[in-house]
């Protein structure tokens, strides 16, 4: 699952995006920023950046 990329995938297009962001800020209680939400090109950008915003939470 770590090759998904922005674009490459049928349900990935800008609302299927915008549903990512939505499930991740609901999931793992979270508050993207603009920039975070212009860095989820990939699963493992996606991954980076809630790791990032956990790690900031601890």
């Amino acid at each position: 699952m770590t090759g998904l990329v922005f674009g490459e995938h049928d349900h990935w297009d800008s609302l299927g995006h915008v549903q990512l962001v939505i499930a991740l800020e609901a999931e793992f209680d979270l508050h993207l920023t603009g920039s975070d939400v212009m860095e989820l090109r990939s699963y493992a950008a996606a991954a980076e950046v809630v790791r990032s915003h956990r790690s900031t939470l601890s």
